[in-house]
């Protein structure tokens, strides 16, 4: 079963009574990458130079792909120097027309917020060395830092002495769930049209001038047409005679109501990413619930985006939970009193941190969409520059969303 969307307080689902048969621009999937691709449009919108729809097969906000609940890593610590080089101009406010700033400063909503960031493993790990090498070639600042020293910085931390951790202090928080309902919210705004629950039957190539998208709502013609539609997107190229390789797993992240609220709050702790020998784990403060969150990245098994089902996977929540308690013991239970400004512990907390599971609030369930070498695809068709195309960022691309 499904879980369902929590309630914002109003409706999408009314279609607008303006709907019209022909766009300058089609959008098709609604979620963190085509919200944002169509409030970019919209902007243009205003000044009367463009026409845009937006069509989302399930309801606005669903819990069915990759761009739900409160949280996403940003960061300027990326694998590769062309993933670091453009990050900046996504949310690092020194820089100008930057794009999650110009979004915050038209819905006066923040969107981003800024914890730092902490990439570690051990330090044989040839991981490390590439996100080193990818900030110092961009001229990013980071610290590098042993395990003693991280550990001394951030006592929540508990690391072998054979770790590396780099340090950069701009990473952050995206909240995916506002996010989505800003950028919709202000493409409607300035004319944007949108209709959810509204299943793509057929699209259709209009020679290299636009196409025909044929919705369970009615046919529309466009000139450019931009997908973004994650897990489903071979469906919108098979009329284009393309295929992109494309894995989708189901990926689960787990909270723990952590009783160190101080401790990892956003303001003490710092979103992390540990790349260990055989997976990847990431994690967060205390944000969007009361409680930490974390999971393993891309550790999910391969399942069809339509028949999936919403059931956490019991290995991928114990391989976690056994992580968390081996590195980030407070993020769960009781930590010791040795942070500042820690209560001496009572009788009754003792007893708390006797418990080595630690109260659990809930794992969730999410897809990605990831291509075969995990990176992201932006680009137009072949043989149709008509048609723009997306897919691949719920990976390690996720400051894009």
């Amino acid at each position: 079963m499904e879980v369902p969307r929590p309630a914002y307080g109003f409706e999408f689902g009314e279609p607008p009574k303006d709907i019209r048969s022909s766009y300058d621009v089609v959008v098709i999937g609604l979620g963190g990458l085509g919200a944002a691709a169509l409030y970019w449009v919209a902007r243009k919108q205003k000044a009367g130079e463009v026409s845009v729809l937006g069509l989302e097969q399930y309801d606005l906000f669903h819990h069915r792909g990759g761009s739900q609940d409160h949280s996403r890593i940003i960061r300027l610590a990326q694998s590769a120097p062309w993933y670091t080089k453009i990050a900046p101009h996504m949310y690092f406010a020194l820089l100008p027309r930057v794009a999650w700033k110009t979004v915050e400063d038209e819905a006066g909503i923040e969107l981003v917020h800024r914890t730092g960031g902490l990439v570690f493993g051990p330090k044989d790990n040839k991981d490390l060395d590439d996100y080193a090498r990818a900030m110092a070639v961009n001229e990013v600042p980071f610290d590098d830092l042993t395990a003693e020293e991280a550990m001394k910085r951030w006592p929540q931390l508990t690391l072998t002495p054979n770790y590396r951790v780099l340090y950069q202090a701009d990473a952050g928080i995206v909240n995916p769930r506002l996010a989505n309902s800003t950028h919709i919210t202000l493409a409607r705004k300035r004319g944007a049209h949108v209709l959810d629950q509204t299943k793509v039957t057929e699209i259709i190539p209009i020679g290299k001038e636009g196409a025909k998208v044929v919705t369970s709502k009615g046919e529309f013609t466009c000139k450019r047409l931009i997908i973004c539609a994650g897990p489903w997107t071979n469906h919108c190229l098979k009329p284009f005679g393309l295929e992109v390789p494309i894995k989708t797993t189901k990926e689960q992240i787990t909270y723990w109501a952590t009783p160190n609220l101080r401790e990892f709050s956003p303001s003490r702790f710092p979103v992390w990413i540990s790349v260990e020998e055989k997976d990847c784990y990431y994690g967060f403060p205390v944000y969007g619930e009361v409680g930490t969150k974390a999971g393993v990245h891309i550790g999910g098994k391969e399942v069809d985006p339509d028949t999936r089902g919403f059931e956490p996977d019991v290995d991928l929540l114990n391989n976690i939970e056994a992580y968390m308690a081996k590195t980030m013991p407070g993020a769960r239970s009781m930590l010791p009193s040795t942070l500042p400004g820690t209560p001496i512990l009572t009788d009754t907390f003792l007893t708390f941190n006797c418990n080595p599971v630690g109260p659990r609030l809930y794992t969730k369930t999410c897809l990605y969409a990831n291509t075969l070498d995990d990176d992201l695809i932006v680009d137009t068709l072949p043989n149709f520059p008509q048609v723009s195309l997306t897919v691949g960022c719920t990976c390690k691309e996720a400051f894009l969303v």
